[in-house]
This record gives C-alpha cells, sequence and structure tokens, in this order.
C-alpha cells in the first residue's frame, strides 16, 4: 500500500506529493489540482513501477 498523497497550498502555489500505482494516476492528481485558481502546480508524485527500476546507491557503486 502506498503512502498517501500529500497536497501543500502556500500562497496560491500546490505541491503534490507521494506514490501513486500509474501514471495516469500521476496525470489524473496534476490535471485535478490545475482545475482551481492555483498560480503553479509541482507534481512532485512518484508513480511506484518507476521507483523500482531506479538504481539505488549500493547498485550503482557495484556498477
Amino acid at each position: 500500500m502506498n503512502p498517501p498523497i500529500r497536497i501543500v497550498v502556500e500562497n496560491g502555489n500546490i505541491t503534490l506529493t507521494g506514490v501513486v500505482n500509474s501514471r495516469v494516476e500521476k496525470a489524473a492528481l496534476e490535471s485535478i489540482a490545475r482545475g482551481t485558481l492555483a498560480f503553479r502546480v509541482d507534481n512532485q508524485v512518484q508513480v511506484e513501477s518507476d521507483i523500482e527500476k531506479e538504481p539505488t546507491d549500493k547498485t550503482s557503486a557495484e556498477s
């Protein structure tokens, strides 16, 4: 189970963080946020399958 999505609204700017299951979910979150009167949306949400593909520091050091 992924941690909850965190939404921070500050001075008209929205920052999204957390982990979702797919790129479609990430895009949907951003679309909803952009549908508000926010000046800027910073979508830092990560897709779970992309996280699993990222090399760890240990893996990088071994290569």
